[in-house]
């Protein structure tokens, strides 16, 4: 245990001495830089240079064709501010592929199932052509010009629209039958010619 102690006691005395050199020895420290130290204020030596070898890291390379150097269109442009020629505007893509997608996958697309574009329907037309499809099983052939129908302008029941003459749920077709008239129940007091009420 005394060791403990006298260590201890060591320990106290020499952390004093050692603030009390520090103090006094500050500027001497100042004075004892090595010539290292200062050696980037210094001019150079105009004595042995060495020469490096100069390395071209980018030769010419002789091209076998031609380079193109016309300008190329991004595909995923949605207008063009110029009008560009015809190679320009048909040269083929360039690029990387990946060789993991199907010829499907790889198609331009613009929704999950494939290409839509846009197109300018009558809501009325549409919903005419839909229920007679349902009701009649022809319809009017919707890649044919409207304004030349013939029998080849419908799809579907072809020979049922020949029959119909091309007449859609909202046109009236024959004219209706008369309905049957109504038989007066007669008299109630004669049981026997009495039909109802």
């Amino acid at each position: 245990m005394s060791a403990a102690i006298s260590s201890l006691v060591s320990y106290g005395s020499d952390s004093d001495s050692e603030n009390e050199s520090e103090s006094n020895t500050g500027a001497e420290k100042v004075d004892q830089v090595g010539p290292d130290a200062t050696a980037h204020l210094k001019p150079l030596q105009s004595g042995h240079t060495m020469s490096l070898a100069v390395l071209n890291s980018a030769p010419e390379v002789a091209v076998k064709e031609s380079v193109e150097t016309g300008t190329h269109l991004d595909p995923s442009l949605k207008e063009v501010t110029y009008n560009p020629t015809f190679e320009t505007m048909f040269a083929p893509e360039f690029g990387p592929v990946n060789p993991f997608k199907s010829q499907q996958m790889a198609a331009p697309r613009n929704m999950l199932s494939g290409y839509a574009e846009p197109a300018h329907v009558n809501d009325f037309m549409f919903e005419q052509q839909r229920r007679t499809f349902s009701t009649y099983g022809y319809a009017l052939d919707p890649s044919v010009d409207t304004h030349h129908v013939s029998t080849s302008g419908y799809i579907g029941a072809v020979d049922e629209a020949e029959k119909n003459k091309g007449l859609t749920v909202f046109e009236s077709g024959h004219k209706k039958s008369e309905k049957r008239k109504k038989i007066k129940g007669g008299d109630a007091g004669e049981i026997d010619n009495f039909l109802g009420p």
